[in-house]
């Protein structure tokens, strides 16, 4: 799996003063009906060892196997000033998003 983040999103996350043994967890909440849609959240929170870690620039971002199974191969995150957006080469995945 790899992450690239955006310059601009990247001087955002740097603000966050991580502490080390924390990263940005990206969550995934599948919802179903006629469609399935999943919406994507970030979290400052502490790496767990069942943790899979992926490290762009300084930052470790911090999935799990099931948020994993629901992420493409490669994911870009930027900052837009109104929060981060999640996308790929193909499709935008969720934007405005605020790190919690």
């Amino acid at each position: 799996m790899m992450i690239i983040v955006k310059i601009p999103a990247m001087e955002q996350l740097q603000k966050l003063n991580l502490k080390e043994n924390e990263g940005i967890r990206i969550l995934s909440d599948v919802e179903g009906g006629c469609s399935m849609y999943v919406n994507y959240s970030l979290v400052v929170d502490q790496k767990r060892t069942d943790d899979i870690v992926v490290t762009s620039g300084d930052i470790d971002f911090l999935v799990n196997e099931r948020v994993k199974w629901n992420l493409p191969e490669k994911v870009y995150i930027a900052y837009t000033g109104n929060g981060y957006k999640l996308y790929t080469d193909e499709e935008i995945l969720q934007t405005d998003i605020q790190i919690k």
